[in-house]
């Protein structure tokens, strides 16, 4: 590598504005032509190392100084046939080698896009003790700088709460299942300390990429709701205009909390495209407010079903619960505003300890 003369009368800033404008390939061979370019050509290069390879893990695992420049860093797993889960195999076991040595890491996301595999499938591939350890790594290791994970359960040995708990500068975690029992840890551990757990959500592919997005706001004190919801409002844009299905989970303990969180929630889900069915999950009876869900869905022109259900986190049975729209000409007056906001609702459904009540829309 030269140092040419040329090279030296160019500021760093300039050399950081080329350097973003250049391809990985660009990027790669601008790293190689002089020290001045190398330096902001493998700051570009390495901060967002993009979705890992062996080759990618193999040169941070030999070199300390392109380690420490790593922000962002992403693993999409895949065992489509035999060639390409060895291939995934020996990513997995570079990751648990390089991984703990990133201190500098911001950004974690470890996707599973596995195919369906008989149960002994991952043992024969040695996947089951690789994923083990990966998961051991991130209980473990300290990522001082880590703000923001996506983690699909099975690198977590399905324990997300250990791994929240293990990472407290942890400010936005997604995964692609968030189940009941997890959530009402959560909500244990952010009763305990307020501001313990960070902003959550849940994020699942189906069908070609079609999204479900999960919020749930009423994990959180009513002061926390409004700043944990700022939290998620960038998270799920790589999914475009894919996302079909929204659910919020609110709770609160006064009515003004619960519509003040519907409000928030709502606003950082409108202009979705695509977005078909709306579920507003509530832990208590509430009357549900007309204004706020009418401003919410009149951003949502493809939206199809809207629905308020009953979600309580400790299961226990209760003697009552509705919406508070038990009486059907409130429930008409209610569907008449939200219809004149969404053209496209074609049912609502309230919900009740006992049924659903659907209205369908004419």
């Amino acid at each position: 590598m030269s140092a040419s003369p040329f090279s030296f009368w160019i500021p760093p800033e300039i050399v950081h504005e080329i350097a973003t404008w250049c391809s990985k390939d660009s990027l790669t061979a601008l790293a190689r032509t002089c020290v001045t370019f190398s330096a902001g050509a493998e700051k570009q290069l390495y901060e967002d190392v993009g979705v890992v390879t062996v080759e990618c893990l193999d040169t941070l695992l030999a070199n300390p100084r392109k380690r420490d420049l790593v922000r962002q860093l992403t693993l999409i797993y895949r065992n489509d046939n035999n060639a390409l889960g060895r291939k995934a195999s020996i990513v997995l076991a570079c990751l648990c080698d390089t991984l703990v040595d990133l201190k500098s890491l911001r950004i974690l996301r470890l996707f599973d896009r596995s195919v369906h595999r008989p149960r002994d499938y991952h043992d024969k591939m040695g996947v089951r003790s690789l994923v083990k350890r990966l998961g051991e790594v991130l209980y473990k290791a300290k990522f001082h700088r880590l703000h923001t994970v996506h983690c699909d359960k099975w690198f977590l040995a399905w324990n997300v709460c250990r791994f929240i708990k293990s990472q407290p500068g942890l400010k936005v975690f997604s995964t692609n299942e968030l189940l009941k029992m997890e959530l009402s840890e959560l909500h244990e551990m952010e009763k305990m300390q307020a501001g313990s757990v960070p902003a959550v959500f849940a994020e699942e592919s189906y069908r070609e990429n079609r999204a479900r997005i999960s919020i749930f706001p009423g994990l959180y004190a009513p002061t926390r709701v409004q700043a944990t919801l700022k939290a998620l409002e960038s998270h799920w844009r790589h999914w475009e205009e894919k996302i079909e299905t929204f659910t919020i989970y609110v709770a609160g303990p006064t009515q003004v909390d619960v519509d003040t969180s519907i409000r928030d929630s709502c606003a950082i889900i409108r202009n979705r495209m695509n977005v078909k069915l709306l579920y507003i999950l509530f832990d208590r009876p509430y009357d549900i407010p007309v204004k706020e869900v009418a401003d919410a869905i009149r951003t949502l022109p493809e939206l199809s079903s809207l629905s308020f259900l009953k979600y309580t986190l400790d299961d226990k049975p209760e003697q009552i619960w509705h919406t508070q729209d038990s009486d059907e000409d409130v429930r008409l007056a209610k569907l008449g505003a939200w219809t004149d906001a969404c053209p496209s609702l074609d049912r609502v459904t309230f919900g009740t300890i006992e049924r659903n009540v659907e209205v369908g829309v004419l």
